[in-house]
């Protein structure tokens, strides 16, 4: 006697086949926390005419998992173009840098004298541009962060403005003062005390004038003529000092201690900065 039934289980072992496979190739796409990547600054450093004059440094979100990210991808954009994360995926290697993926809070990239922007053009002075970092997701979600548009130039590269602190060791102190710091191309610079956004503590149009010197990384001379016009209601602060110090990491400088004397009296005080602009 013939089993007729077997077709039909064949049958129905097959739907249940492509169904049991359908299901499995639909893995629900998990979003991705949003701005998993934050600019905090796009500096130019160098005046190499390339991409290696570019520092990007940002802040990255603590939830970002290395485990759930298939890559990160930074390219150089110029303001008048648009590109989207499918684009992103296709680049050539030399149009995109590969960011190593981590959740360390703050990341600096230096960028490679031989990466170009998405089109293929070689990174250059006068250009307005912007960065993409596009973050590829294994689980089939990305993300796209866009940063302001920034500009390279020929010019002196510790020209700009920082922000830092006075650090009275003492005695008397210690105690510590926010402070800023704007150096201008020739290297001279104005500072401003008891402030962090370039407003002068004192009624001058700067809290203190100085003059620096550099050869390579190395400060020769910062020569810092305190002015404070108006300290009190009856007098200005005015002091000289010269120091000497160092550039670290491009965007930091610090300064020497120094044995300072003002209307507030003689200690020990401490100077650093990192640029911001």
């Amino acid at each position: 006697m013939i089993n007729d039934s077997s077709p039909r289980i064949y049958v129905f072992a097959l739907f249940y086949f492509i169904i049991s496979c359908s299901k499995e190739n639909k893995t629900p796409v998990i979003p991705l926390p949003d701005n998993l990547y934050s600019y905090t600054t796009i500096l130019d450093i160098g005046n190499q005419n390339d991409a290696s004059d570019i520092r990007v440094e940002t802040k990255v979100l603590s939830t970002l998992m290395p485990s759930e990210i298939a890559e990160s991808r930074l390219v150089i954009v110029k303001s008048t173009k648009t590109i989207d994360i499918a684009q992103i995926k296709l680049l050539s290697t030399n149009t995109f840098y590969s960011i190593p993926v981590s959740n360390t809070t703050v990341q600096i990239y230096k960028l490679p004298s031989s990466l170009k922007d998405n089109d293929g053009d070689v990174i250059q002075n006068d250009v307005n541009y912007f960065c993409l970092i596009g973050v590829i997701g294994k689980n089939g979600s990305s993300q796209v962060v866009k940063s302001p548009d920034f500009t390279l130039g020929n010019k002196p590269i510790y020209a700009g403005d920082y922000v830092g602190t006075w650090e009275d060791l003492g005695p008397p102190g210690p105690a510590t003062f926010p402070m800023s710091l704007r150096i201008a191309n020739d290297y001279t610079g104005n500072m401003f005390y008891a402030s962090a956004n370039f407003k002068p503590f004192g009624k001058g149009i700067s809290d203190a004038v100085v003059i620096m010197e550099v050869n390579g990384a190395t400060i020769k001379s910062f020569k810092l003529n305190q002015l404070i016009k108006e300290y009190t209601p009856t007098s200005d602060c005015p002091a000289q000092a010269i120091l000497t110090g160092n550039i670290y990491d491009d965007v930091n400088l610090k300064l020497n201690d120094v044995n300072w004397a003002d209307c507030d009296g003689t200690r020990m005080v401490r100077l650093s900065f990192k640029r911001i602009k």
